[in-house]
């Protein structure tokens, strides 16, 4: 019967739509993988090493103060080697104290620790590139800092391509409301390059 077909050719058609759609995500997913220069790559793991075989804070099971307080060194000296040899500002030490607290005092997870610790230094250094990504397209001119003007024709362009209508939709008070609530570390006002690092990192911008 001709009716019995249609429950057959739908069913192929949701199989090919659902094939398409993993396929889709598949990309989405090859292009959203972060790409790290192997020089930054390298400098990661050195610090790590350095990090973790330095002497003098080495844990000792022994003592839990002691434990701790090499604990808090390895940390601060992670986080100070980060800033130094990578140029990573406003790094989350919340995260960081996480990712040490949980890790047990023993060679059986220093390996375990090593990769947290390579994943959170690749990560952030991703993190500040995307942020600087961010605060570059939007600087119209070059100027090297985000005025009002730049988030108000940023904002223009994106509801002209939605189809919006631009000049009846653009507040300038809210705009105004996210320059302040963005934390400008200028003296008039204005965003800069840090200013847009400190948001990535409050909001985790990740690659979508």
């Amino acid at each position: 019967m001709p009716r019995s077909k249609q429950p057959a050719a739908s069913a192929g058609r949701k199989r090919k739509n659902s094939s398409s759609q993993k396929k889709e995500l598949a990309e989405r997913k090859k292009k959203a993988r972060i790409h790290i220069p192997k020089r930054i790559q390298r400098k990661v793991n050195e610090i790590v090493d350095q990090v973790l075989n330095n002497e003098g804070v080495s844990v000792d099971n022994s003592d839990e103060s002691t434990a701790t307080n090499n604990q808090q060194e390895q940390l601060n000296s992670f986080q100070s080697l980060l800033e130094t040899k990578l140029d990573l500002e406003h790094l989350d030490s919340d995260a960081l104290q996480h990712i040490f607290s949980s890790s047990n005092s023993n060679n059986n997870d220093c390996k375990i620790l090593s990769e947290a610790l390579q994943t959170f230094a690749v990560n952030s250094w991703h993190q500040q590139q995307l942020a600087f990504q961010v605060f570059y397209f939007m600087d119209q001119g070059g100027k090297g800092v985000v005025v009002l003007e730049d988030l108000q024709q940023v904002a223009g362009e994106f509801l002209n391509d939605s189809g919006g209508d631009a000049a009846g939709e653009i507040d300038l008070e809210e705009l105004e409301d996210m320059m302040a609530l963005a934390g400008s570390s200028t003296s008039d006002g204005l965003l800069s390059k840090e200013d847009f690092v400190k948001i990535a990192r409050k909001v985790n911008l990740q690659t979508v």
